[in-house]
């Protein structure tokens, strides 16, 4: 027994000791009784002890060390004579050195070794200088150094001393032979090798490797694992403790390895503090030899408040690398928060160079537990040419902390890099050649690498590297130039910035299987943000085919808009050469992708779509090219309108989409036209732009024509399959419609589901839409109607005669059928699909308290609102009006040309003050829910007929609310001009005004998500511009209502009398009906000529303008309500149809009104 207990007590004697031996481990936890410490003290005899106790070997009369060429190879031993020696001596006293290639050959067992080489250049005895030192360093079949100068490398790191670390296998009855061979440059004869020190220690075999061929390490940026077999060489690159000292070789016995701090290579370091604990570390699914105690208790702290993005908490590493290689990457981790002990409670993501490995890393997950121990491995390949030198390594670190509001520690604990060899069995970089020899610029050393000190290539990178730096800045600010144009010309807190980072986290990397789409653009991912609530579509765009000025121009036009058919841009990202837009997901795809990409399955035709589903999505379709082309100021031209670019929700509601080759409008009155290249898509092309280059809004109606013709037909606009003379869709179909061949142009699965009116209808829209000449070709706003009306008819007929009833039995009738389609049609006209309410986040009043916030692209900056935020500010502006809620000032917007706004003052009482009465804070109160109410409809909507909210600006004691001026000030202002003979107001421009507060009014509640009652709608809430354009303006009451809401209850009736629906007053219950009677009063005003106040109401024995309309429109002489001055004019009959709409507006029961959708149509009907 005493023997056995011998044999275990002797190793383990030498191995606390730091003998000549220590122990080698095949498996965790065990070690084998093939021991191998081997430190060589090169150029010295005898036994040395260094400043950490471990022993040294000289080399001079061992047989480690053989000359490779006879007496020629003269090995010399010599001291270093012109510098002092490192703080430790051993073993940088003394070197070998010789001119000639010489071994060191070591007699050890077989497997992993550890191998360290080290360097201390110097001026040695025997004419041996400093720069002549050029070598190669071999170890059996690998190259660890290549023409390697240890002076130029020291010199670059700042160092005096080197050590050079690697990790190789040794085979079964193999020496390891290490070969240190001069570079030859030219015919020099002063080139030499040397070296001071070998140290080779017998290593756990599977601490890097991996063990019987098991993957152990993911490579980055791929979805596959990394085997890092024996037959590969490792080279350390970097060892770092992360928030913690420098950890010296003793304090990692058994290998002593050192440890350095990482300070160096974090950045932002001005945010971060050190974090050390002493709490004893756990090591359950690791071997304790894998990293000390010390590297597990420290890490850095990211504190609150001093980070630079207070949005982001990163923690991120820089380290230069050489390129032309690969690397492993071992990062080592410790959960010490103890109050966190279950999984989920502290994720973080992990980015390296731009590459997600980590989405959601979980250290209780990985380590079961607190104080756990435990590592993860990557291989990163670093793209390049082995000649180029190095490049940086980047490694991020975040955490999944939104609330920031504590410190945040680095999970990672410890970084260790190693390098690879390649499969010709090489490791050797290039050597740095350090510019401060190039200049003498007192400024920080900057590394550019050259091989061997050759000074042509030398100054040739340099240049290069000059170039690179000069472009790369440049180009920097070309694109912060392009996106500080993007910011002025957006609204705020429509589009919002994501990181390249963050786009990658939620595609793993843009792995494809997150793809649902590719063209020319590029590809479309799928992805969750904002931890998996919302679904989105990226757009991730192929700059060789769609060009920066594409990618901008979508941003600037959907930043823009906001409709229920128009697609919603979220935000985008540009960022190192990406360029993605962030939309919201349509469930169903593209129109294309259901009428080309139908495939079966076990219960039915995926893709399918019936006829009315069709119809309904060409109606919306319609509706938002319409906006498009009427919603804004001078329109927009989509220039690209094909099924490819129409998609659909999960609710089939149709979207426009694709903005990359918009236009907007002319802004030349004399003509309509824009001229502009050609761009689009063959087959959609309108003939007159293709030849003339001259783009008009009818445009996109030609190509909305090849849409309709397609939903029909189930054919591509283009068909290269078929006969020569049915390859243009449009020729042939125009053919077909010509020859009353509808039934041949009509998709064979649609036929027993079309009634022949609504196929004449829905084709002879299609056939005037695709006319050869713009001007034969209707509005989108004549399509609308027409469509609707289709549809309107189409539903009508299915509710007659059942929805399954063949085609051609749903076609025929009698006078009833027929009168009953035509009354069912201003019924079913266009009721839009059910939209979900949406949830607002956080308006801007509460999130921009200290500043202006601004909506509109009209205010290039909030600087220009700076004479806002002086005490007299208003004193030289010009007062409007004065009301119960402010002060409305005229002012021009400086920086703008000439631009004038108007500038509503709603003076707010002091919140504390002592002396505040009930209705003072009442009206307070009143005022405040107006500013929310305006910034939460017109401040994040536009709408060519809505008077826009332009920015607010808060002070102390009031709050600004800007709007553009409009010239002609209220509807209320031109009529009490036109009593008083000052001004005249014809029968057009009265028209004009009911189609515009119409289409305001439908947009608001058709159109919008969630929808907007108005509440306030009268005469002086209508404001007209300087082209007699109204816009509805004062959402002070105004309310958003969910779709699923049928109403809002008021707690008091708020509005203008005469103006009040009657069911308002009596059940305080308000729906968008209620803004419909106010609108039938409001046309009456307009035929009328007088306000509902106007004393002559009062006179009568209706006692208000709607009763005595209604009279009025049924005596014998119903043009008696007709204004005195409008008459004689012939339009009266015109008129009469106004007044026959308001009366419909106005009716007792609001089940009765029209929607704003009917009375839109039925007031466009009213032709002129």
């Amino acid at each position: 027994m005493f023997p056995y207990l011998l044999s275990i007590a002797l190793p383990l004697y030498f191995f606390l000791h730091q003998s000549t031996l220590t122990l080698a481990i095949n498996s965790p936890g065990l070690y084998s009784q093939q021991l191998d410490h081997i430190n060589v003290n090169c150029g010295s005899s005898g036994d040395s002890t260094a400043e950490d106790t471990r022993k040294w070997t000289g080399d001079i009369g061992t047989n480690y060390i053989t000359s490779l060429h006879g007496s020629k190879g003269k090995l010399i031993s010599s001291k270093a004579t012109d510098q002092p020696l490192p703080y430790d001596p051993i073993p940088y006293r003394t070197a070998r050195l010789s001119r000639w290639p010489f071994t060191y050959t070591f007699r050890v067992t077989p497997g992993q070794k550890l191998i360290r080489l080290h360097f201390y250049p110097a001026l040695y005895l025997g004419g041996f200088k400093r720069s002549k030192a050029f070598f190669t360093v071999k170890a059996g079949r690998y190259t660890l150094l290549s023409n390697f100068s240890a002076a130029l490398t020291v010199d670059a790191l700042g160092l005096t001393s080197l050590v050079k670390e690697y990790y190789l296998d040794v085979d079964e009855d193999q020496p390891l032979i290490i070969t240190f061979s001069p570079s030859r440059i030219g015919h020099s004869d002063e080139v030499y090798a040397f070296v001071n020190g070998i140290e080779i220690i017998s290593m756990p075999a599977a601490l890097y490797h991996t063990r019987e061929g098991n993957p152990v390490a993911q490579i980055v940026g791929k979805s596959d694992w990394f085997t890092l077999d024996k037959s590969i060489a490792l080279e350390k690159v970097h060892r770092l403790n992360i928030g913690g000292s420098s950890i010296s070789p003793i304090e990692d016995r058994g290998m002593f390895r050192d440890w350095n701090e990482d300070s160096n290579y974090l950045l932002e370091k001005s945010c971060v503090k050190p974090v050390t604990t002493t709490i004893r570390i756990k090591y359950m699914s690791i071997p304790p030899y894998t990293a000390p105690q010390k590297v597990y208790q420290t890490s850095w702290s990211l504190v609150p408040g001093k980070h630079a993005n207070k949005t982001e908490s990163n923690f991120t590493w820089r380290l230069p690398m050489d390129l032309g290689f690969r690397y492993l990457l071992r990062l080592h981790f410790c959960e010490l928060e103890y109050d966190i002990k279950e999984s989920g409670r502290m994720e973080f993501s992990i980015f390296v160079n731009e590459q997600v490995v980590e989405a959601k890393g979980d250290l209780i997950h990985w380590s079961g537990g607190n104080g756990v121990a435990v590592f993860k491995d990557y291989v990163v390949i670093m793209d390049g040419e082995r000649m180029e030198g190095k490049r940086d390594l980047l490694i991020v670190l975040r955490p999944h902390n939104h609330e920031w509001t504590e410190p945040i520690d680095a999970t990672i604990k410890g970084i260790e890099v190693f390098k690879l060899s390649n499969p010709d069995k090489n490791l050797a970089g290039v050597n740095p050649v350090s510019l401060e020899h190039a200049s003498t610029s007192p400024k920080p050393k900057k590394l550019v690498f050259a091989s061997g000190g050759n000074a042509i290539a030398t100054g040739v990178v340099i240049v290069l590297t000059v170039l690179n730096v000069i472009v790369y800045q440049l180009r920097s600010i070309g694109e912060n130039s392009a996106e500080r144009n993007l910011s002025s010309s957006t609204s705020e807190g429509l589009c919002r910035r994501f990181s390249l980072a963050e786009l990658m986290l939620v595609t793993n990397n843009f792995d494809d299987e997150f793809v649902i789409g590719r063209g020319g653009f590029g590809k479309v991912y799928r992805a969750l943000i904002d931890d998996d609530a919302t679904t989105v579509a990226l757009k991730r765009c192929n700059l060789k085919s769609q060009g920066a000025k594409e990618f901008w121009t979508e941003i600037e036009m959907l930043s823009k808009l906001r409709h229920m058919h128009l697609v919603s841009l979220l935000g985008y990202c540009n960022e190192r050469n990406e360029m993605i837009l962030v939309y919201e997901f349509m469930e169903h795809g593209t129109i294309a992708d259901h009428l080309y990409n139908t495939k079966t399955k076990g219960n039915g035709m995926v893709g399918y779509m019936s006829w009315e589903q069709r119809l309904n999505i060409c109606v919306g379709a319609a509706r938002g090219l319409d906006y498009l082309h009427t919603g804004i100021q001078n329109g927009i031209i989509h220039r690209d309108v094909k099924t490819r670019n129409i998609l659909l929700d999960k609710d089939w509601i149709a979207k426009i989409s694709d903005f990359g080759l918009c236009k907007v409008g002319s802004t030349n009155h004399s003509h309509s036209y824009v001229s502009t290249d050609v761009k689009g898509t063959w087959g959609y092309f309108d003939p007159e732009y293709h030849m003339t280059r001259r783009l008009t809004k009818k445009s996109d109606v030609y190509a909305f024509g090849v849409v309709m013709l397609e939903m029909l037909c189930g054919r591509p606009a283009v068909d290269m399959r078929v006969d020569e003379e049915q390859r243009s869709l449009v020729l042939w179909a125009k053919q077909c419609i010509k020859e009353n061949r509808l039934d041949q142009l009509t998709d064979p699965s649609l036929r027993d589901q079309i009634s022949a009116h609504c196929l004449k209808v829905f084709a002879e829209v299609a056939n005037n839409c695709t006319d050869s000449r713009p001007k034969g070709r209707p509005t989108m706003a004549d399509v609308v109607v027409r469509l609707e009306y289709a549809l309107a008819s189409e539903r009508a007929v299915n509710e007659q005669f059942g929805e399954n009833t063949k085609g051609r039995n749903r076609s025929k009738g009698n006078v009833s059928y027929v009168s009953k389609v035509f009354q069912r049609a201003i019924e079913f006209l266009a009721k839009g699909a059910d939209i979900k309410w949406k949830k607002r986040k956080e308006d801007d009043f509460t999130r921009k308290k200290n500043g202006p916030a601004i909506f509109s692209p009209i205010i290039k900056k909030s600087e220009n609102l700076d004479f806002l935020k002086k005490e007299d500010g208003l004193a030289s502006l010009e007062l409007i009006r004065r009301g119960s809620c402010g002060e409305l000032y005229k002012a021009e917007l400086p920086g703008s040309n000439g631009k004038m706004i108007a500038i509503k003052k709603i003076i707010q009482p002091p919140k504390d003050a002592a002396e505040l009465m009930e209705e003072e804070s009442k009206l307070l109160n009143k005022k405040m829910r107006q500013i929310r109410s305006e910034i939460q409809t017109v401040g994040q909507i536009r709408h060519r007929n809505l008077l826009s909210l332009l920015a607010h600006v808060p002070r102390p004691d009031c709050h600004y609310l800007v709007y553009e001026f409009m010239k002609n000030g209220s509807l209320q202002d031109i009529l009490n001009q036109v009593s008083q003979g000052t001004r005249e107001l014809d029968w057009l421009a009265r028209h004009k005004i009911a189609l515009g507060v119409a289409a305001g009014l439908e947009y608001l509640h058709m159109n919008h998500s969630p929808r907007i009652i108005h509440r306030g709608l009268n005469a002086a809430n209508v404001l007209l511009d300087d082209d007699m354009e109204a816009r509805i303006a004062d959402f002070g009451i105004a309310k958003a209502v969910p779709d699923q809401d049928t109403h809002v209850t008021t707690s008091n009736v708020v509005g203008t009398l005469g103006y009040l629906a009657p069911e308002y007053h009596q059940t305080m219950k308000f729906t968008d009906k209620c803004d419909i009677y106010s609108f039938g009063v409001l046309l009456g005003v307009l035929v009328i000529g007088r306000l509902p106040s106007d004393n002559f109401f009062y006179n009568t024995n209706e006692r208000n303008l709607v009763k005595w309309m209604r009279n009025v429109m049924t005596s014998e002489d119903p043009n008696r309500a007709i204004h005195p001055k409008l008459m004689g004019n012939g339009h009266e009959e015109k008129m009469l149809l106004m007044l026959k709409i308001a009366c419909y507006c106005t009716h007792d029961d609001p089940k009765h009104r029209p929607n704003s959708k009917d009375v839109r149509c039925m007031l466009a009907q009213i032709k002129h």
